[in-house]
């Protein structure tokens, strides 16, 4: 009936050596996750919280190490806390440190580089000499340094430390959703391309005092709250798969095919209104030859097919529904309706 401790305890659940610490792990979802390893023990937890108590040496510095055990890691966290309940380190889904821990700076070329530290603090590192910026051309030039630390910053091409254009005018495309369904471009009066692209974008572009956007959106319901923003003015797509804009003046704004049904002799650009029949038809929905048949209405029109024949049995025309088009039918012929559920149209 002998009893024995556990590892690393005493039989009255006192460290044996060391000083105890608990790991606490938490798990926002409530189905666990995640584990944590503190001087060689491994906590786990498989719901909302668990507590794991190890013995440690807190006059040394401790690596609390995390691993993801799922694909949710960010629901876990974890915390480690002493014998008072005092919390000595706490974090997320990564690791930590606890203890003595001693930061420094980790910069050789400092005077004070403690190449001993177990955390990283290069806002401790002490100089002989001024350090900073040393290129005159960066954003961040310092006239004072006296030793380049890397620290230079530029800015983006095309664009001054501000963030205005060095030449032409600031385009943005971004905000809304689905920004991959967004593109566009941007035209001078006689159809040039000055710019085109996607969304996100930001960019200076050569626009002049006359131009022309035009949006296309590929699902066709609108831009989704993305906007094109040029100035002070925001352009975008409120519903369908395009939208155009003329700034300034292109001269006359209209359809110039002539095969459109609002073609527009007048018109000294296309603006992308053209309105062109369906093939077989007018632009009054008449059909150009034959006869117009539809097959339209009612339910389960996946049920239904169909064909016309003349009397010779050659078919004149077949299909389903929804359907119109025009058909060369003649004085005879025959209708043969089909549903293939069979309890009718």
């Amino acid at each position: 009936s002998c009893e024995y401790p556990a590892e690393g305890f005493d039989c009255d659940g006192n460290c044996a050596s060391g000083d105890a610490v608990t790991i606490n792990m938490f798990d926002s979802y409530g189905d666990g996750g995640g584990s944590v390893t503190v001087g060689g023990v491994t906590a786990t937890n498989s719901g909302s919280e668990s507590s794991t108590v190890v013995c440690v040496d807190l006059s040394v510095c401790n690596t609390v190490d995390f691993e993801a055990t799922d694909s949710w890691s960010y629901e876990n966290s974890w915390s480690i806390t002493d014998a008072s309940g005092a919390v000595l380190a706490e974090g997320l889904d990564a690791d930590g440190l606890f203890g003595a821990c001693v930061s420094g700076c980790s910069d050789e070329s400092a005077e004070n580089y403690n190449a001993d530290a177990d955390i990283v603090d290069d806002s401790l590192c002490e100089y002989a000499l001024v350090q900073g910026c040393m290129d005159a051309t960066a954003c961040n030039y310092d006239s004072a340094a006296e030793q380049d630390n890397g620290s230079c910053e530029y800015p983006a091409e095309g664009f001054d430390c501000d963030g205005n254009c060095l030449s032409g005018t600031l385009v943005t495309v971004d905000g809304g959703l689905y920004l991959g369904e967004k593109s566009w471009d941007i035209t001078n009066c006689d159809g040039d391309e000055l710019a085109s692209g996607g969304a996100p974008f930001a960019g200076c572009v050569e626009l002049g005092d006359n131009y022309a956007l035009n949006l296309v959106d590929s699902y066709g319901d609108g831009w989704d709250g993305t906007s094109m923003v040029i100035g002070d003015a925001s352009y975008t797509v409120e519903s369908g798969a395009t939208a155009n804009f003329i700034i300034g003046s292109c001269g006359v704004a209209g359809c110039t095919d002539a095969a459109a049904c609002n073609y527009n002799a007048e018109a000294t650009f296309d603006d992308g209104s053209c309105d062109v029949p369906a093939a077989g038809f007018d632009c009054d929905g008449n059909c150009l030859s034959g006869t117009l048949v539809t097959v339209d209405g009612g339910n389960y029109l996946g049920e239904k097919s169909w064909d016309i024949t003349n009397c010779d049995g050659d078919v004149l025309a077949s299909g389903g529904a929804p359907f119109a088009g025009c058909v060369e039918l003649g004085d005879n012929y025959a209708l043969n309706l089909v549903d293939s559920y069979g309890d009718g149209w």
